[in-house]
C-alpha cells in the first residue's frame, strides 16, 4: 500500500440555483438554506490528508482512498468507501492514528453517526447457543459433559428432561418428543431445520419466541443487535489504513507535500 500526503488547499463555495450537477434548485428550498445559514464564517483548521493506494494497480483512484486528519475527527472517504469517526482521541494525529488501529472495531462504530440494528441472521443463533448453554449447565451436575465442555453423545435414556425446561419448551415447539434430543447429531438436525424454515425477520418475533423457548422475560435483545457490515468493513479498513500510515518512516513527521503549479502559473 503506498501512501502519500496531499497538500492543504482552499476552496470557495458559492451559493448558487443550481446543484452540483447544474440543474435548477428549488428556490424555496435554496432561500430557507441561506437563510438558515447566514452568519456562518468559514477559517482554516489544522488537517493532514493522505492518498492511500496500491503502487502496482494503475486504476487512478480507484481502489484508492483519501484519509483526512483535522483535530478530534478522521474521516475515510473515497472508492473504499466513506465514514467518519469522531473522538477525542484523534484530537492529534499520531496518538490518534494508534488508538484507531488498536480499538475495538464496534467501538469504532459506536463513534460514528451509524446506529447498530437488529440483524435477523443473529437471531437463531443467540436462541440457539442460549439453549446449548442451558443444557450444557443442567447435564453438568450429572457428569454428561466432557471436560472439555461438550455434552454426552448420545444422551442417557435417564436424562431427567423435566429438568431442563428450555428443552422441553422447545420439544414442544419443535413438536417432537423431548426423547429426539438425545443425539447430538438429531439435536443439531432439529435447530437446523427450525433457522430454514422459520427465519426471525423482526425484534418483536425473535422476543417471542426467544421467551417462549428459553422462558422468562430476561431476552438479551443486544446481542441481536450490530452495526451493517459495509460499516465494519469501512471501519476496518480505516483502521488498516492507519497502520500503514504509522509504520510508513518519516512520513507522520514531514511537511505536506507542496501540489504542482498549473502549467503557465509561476509559483
Amino acid at each position: 500500500m503506498e501512501v502519500t500526503q496531499m497538500s492543504h488547499s482552499q476552496t470557495t463555495v458559492l451559493a448558487t440555483n443550481t446543484d452540483i450537477f447544474g440543474e435548477p434548485r428549488d428556490e424555496h428550498e435554496a432561500a430557507r438554506v441561506r437563510q438558515d445559514h447566514a452568519g456562518h464564517v468559514a477559517s482554516e483548521r489544522e488537517g493532514r490528508v493522505f492518498l492511500l493506494r496500491h503502487p502496482n494497480r494503475n486504476y487512478g483512484l480507484l481502489e484508492s482512498g483519501l484519509l483526512v486528519w483535522t483535530p478530534g475527527v478522521l474521516t475515510l472517504c473515497g472508492d473504499l468507501g466513506d465514514i467518519v469517526i469522531s473522538n477525542a482521541s484523534l484530537m492529534k494525529l499520531d496518538p490518534g492514528l494508534e488508538w484507531l488501529s488498536g480499538s475495538n472495531t464496534r467501538y469504532l462504530a459506536s463513534k460514528t453517526s451509524v446506529k447498530s440494528e437488529f440483524r435477523p441472521e443473529l437471531a437463531w443463533p443467540v436462541i440457539i447457543r442460549d439453549l446449548l448453554d442451558d443444557l450444557k449447565h443442567a447435564l453438568s451436575h450429572n457428569g454428561l459433559v466432557d471436560d472439555d465442555g461438550s455434552v454426552a453423545d448420545p444422551l442417557p435414556e435417564a436424562v431427567d428432561w423435566e429438568g431442563i425446561p428450555s428443552w422441553v419448551r422447545l420439544a414442544s415447539y419443535c413438536d417432537r418428543p423431548v426423547s429426539d434430543f438425545r443425539s447430538a447429531a438429531t439435536r443439531l438436525s432439529i435447530l437446523k431445520g427450525m433457522v430454514e424454515r422459520e427465519p426471525i425477520d423482526r425484534e418483536a418475533d425473535f422476543n417471542d419466541i426467544y421467551s417462549e423457548i428459553l422462558g422468562g422475560d430476561d431476552v438479551p435483545v443486544s446481542s441481536v443487535y450490530d452495526y451493517p457490515p459495509d460499516v465494519i468493513r469501512k471501519i476496518q479498513i480505516a483502521q488498516t489504513f492507519a497502520e500503514v500510515l504509522l509504520t510508513t518512516p518519516g512520513l507522520l513527521n514531514e511537511a505536506p507535500a507542496e501540489e504542482p503549479a498549473a502549467p503557465g502559473v509561476s509559483p
